[in-house]
C-alpha cells in the first residue's frame, strides 16, 4: 500500500501516472506529494483516476476540499498593500472597480489613486486640510469620483474626473462658506449630495445640480450630519449629532428617529434596511423605524465607518485601546480581529471579496485573493 503506484494502487504513495485502480483521492495525493498531469480533470476522487486528481489544486493556488474532494479558492485575506508616505490618516476611500479605488487624506489633502490592489499609486496634493469622505457617481457614462472635506473653515467638494491620470490637476473645487465642513459625499439615485455642519452644529446639505451645487437642507433638519447613505433620486438618509437617523424622502418630506447610541457612519442593503454604527461599540439594523442592536461584543470599539456588500457581509472598521480593528456581520454574529496598530478610520468595497481599509497612519489595507 505505500512506495511508489505508477498505476493506482490503494495506498497512495507518489502518483506519478494514470490507471483505473483508484488510490486515496484528495488527501492522499497531498499527503504523498502526488502529481497528476491533467488538469480538465483537477476534480477527480481518486489519485489514479485518469491521471489526475485534486493535487492540481496547489498548481492552481486553490485547497482541497477533504469531504467533497474538490479545488476552492482560498478566501480572501486582509493585506497591507502600502503605506501613504506621510502617514496620513486616510479618512476618505472609495471603491470604483475590483481592484481599484481612491483614497484621499485629512492633513496635507493627499488623493491617491491605485489601479492594480496598491502596487501602484498615483498621488497629487487637494488645496485643503482635511478629506473626510468620498462617492462615485456615474452620469452620462461618466464616473465622477467626488471628495468631501473641509478647508480652513469651509467646506469643500472636488469633483475627480475617472479615470485620473495622476498627473493633471484631479478637478474642480466648490468652497461652500456656509458650510464649516462636508463630512460626507453619497449619491441617490442619479443625484450627488455634500452634507455636515454649519459653525453653530447644524445640518447643512448642497445638492449636485449641474455645473453648481444648491442649498438642499430640509427645512426640519436639526444637528450636524456625519455620515449619508442613499436610496433612490431625492430619498437618503442621514446619522446626525443628536443621535438621530434622518430621513429624507423623495416627495421632500424629512423625519428624525432617534437611535440608541451615537451613529457615524450609515449604509443600506436595500431602501427598507439600514445599519449604523459608532461609538461604544454601537452598532444596530433599521428596518424602517424598528431599530435591532447588534451585540458585537466589543463594548470598547469606536466604530468610525461601515460598508455592507449584502446582509451577510457587513464590514466595520474603528479602533478599541489597543489596535485598530476590524469586524464582520454575517447575518447572524459578528467576528472580528485587529488589522492595524492605528486608528482604522475608513472601508467600502465593490463586493464582499474586494473590500478596502484605511488608518490613521496612512496604511492602506485590501481583503482580496
Amino acid at each position: 500500500t505505500g512506495g511508489t503506484a505508477t498505476g493506482g494502487g490503494t495506498g497512495g504513495g507518489t502518483a506519478t501516472g494514470g490507471g483505473t485502480g483508484g488510490g486515496t483521492g484528495c488527501l492522499g495525493c497531498m499527503t504523498f506529494l502526488g502529481t497528476c498531469a491533467d488538469y480538465a480533470n483537477q476534480n477527480d476522487l481518486f489519485c489514479g483516476a485518469n491521471g489526475s486528481a485534486c493535487a492540481n489544486c496547489q498548481n492552481l493556488n486553490k485547497t482541497c476540499n477533504l469531504t467533497t474532494h474538490t479545488c476552492q479558492s482560498p478566501p480572501p485575506q486582509w493585506q497591507l498593500v502600502a503605506t501613504q508616505y506621510n502617514h496620513d490618516a486616510l479618512w476618505a476611500l472609495c471603491a470604483v472597480a475590483p481592484g481599484e479605488a481612491y483614497f484621499s487624506g485629512q492633513r496635507t489633502a493627499a488623493f491617491m489613486h491605485t489601479t492594480d490592489t496598491g502596487v501602484s499609486f498615483q498621488e497629487y496634493y487637494l488645496a485643503g486640510n482635511g478629506g473626510w469622505a468620498a462617492a462615485s457617481a456615474t452620469t452620462g457614462g461618466a464616473t465622477t469620483v467626488y471628495v468631501a472635506g473641509v478647508w480652513g473653515a469651509q467646506g469643500v467638494v472636488t469633483a475627480v474626473p475617472h479615470p485620473w491620470d495622476g498627473g493633471s490637476s484631479p478637478g474642480p473645487k466648490y468652497l461652500e462658506p456656509a458650510a464649516l465642513s462636508f463630512n460626507t459625499v453619497f449619491t441617490a439615485g442619479s443625484d450627488v449630495y455634500v452634507a455636515g455642519g454649519t459653525s453653530t452644529s447644524m445640518m447643512i446639505v448642497f445638492k449636485q445640480t449641474g455645473a453648481t451645487w444648491t442649498q438642499a437642507t430640509p427645512s426640519a433638519a436639526a444637528a450636524e450630519v456625519w455620515d449619508g447613505w442613499g436610496a433612490s433620486a431625492g430619498d437618503y438618509y442621514v446619522v446626525t449629532r443628536n443621535k438621530a437617523l434622518g430621513h429624507r424622502a423623495s416627495d421632500g418630506g424629512y423625519s428624525e428617529l432617534t437611535l440608541p447610541g451615537q451613529g457615524y457612519s450609515v449604509w443600506g442593503t436595500s431602501p427598507s434596511r439600514l445599519y449604523v454604527a459608532g461609538p461604544g461599540g454601537f452598532v444596530a439594523r433599521v428596518d424602517g423605524t424598528v431599530v435591532t442592536p447588534l451585540d458585537a461584543g466589543l463594548p470598547a470599539v469606536t466604530w468610525n465607518s461601515l460598508w455592507a456588500a449584502d446582509d451577510n457581509n457587513v464590514f466595520l472598521v474603528g479602533r478599541d485601546s489597543t489596535c485598530g480593528r476590524v469586524g464582520t456581520w454575517d447575518g447572524t454574529s459578528f467576528k472580528s480581529r485587529c488589522l492595524s496598530p492605528s486608528n482604522l478610520v475608513g472601508v467600502h468595497g465593490t463586493s464582499a471579496t474586494d473590500v478596502w481599509a484605511t488608518d490613521a497612519d496612512g496604511g492602506i489595507f485590501h481583503l482580496g485573493p
